[in-house]
């Protein structure tokens, strides 16, 4: 998920994709009949960057991004930035 990081003056820039693989197999209409493979790896790096006081831009894909509402207002909440990554790619 993770593109780069790159150490800067007051702590790191990070940035991450935030998009599930199958969104290239399957449409969003029947998207929700697989297993969910993005909520828990995006809040365990959630977690590993808040312990280290990273903050970063997480791209996210349109229909994800209204897939996932929660996830993405907790991205924000979280002091990160949200990028628009295009609404299918």
């Amino acid at each position: 998920m993770a593109k780069t990081s790159v150490v800067v003056e007051k702590g790191a820039l990070f940035t991450v994709d935030l998009e599930d693989y199958q969104h290239a197999l399957v449409s969003e209409k029947v998207y929700g009949e697989y297993p969910n493979h993005l909520e828990e790896p995006t809040y365990f790096i959630l977690n590993q960057l808040e312990k280290r006081g990273i903050i970063g831009v997480f791209y996210v894909l349109g229909w994800i991004a209204a897939y996932y509402p929660r996830l993405v207002l907790d991205i924000a909440l979280k002091g990160h930035k949200i990028g628009s990554h295009g609404f299918y790619h």
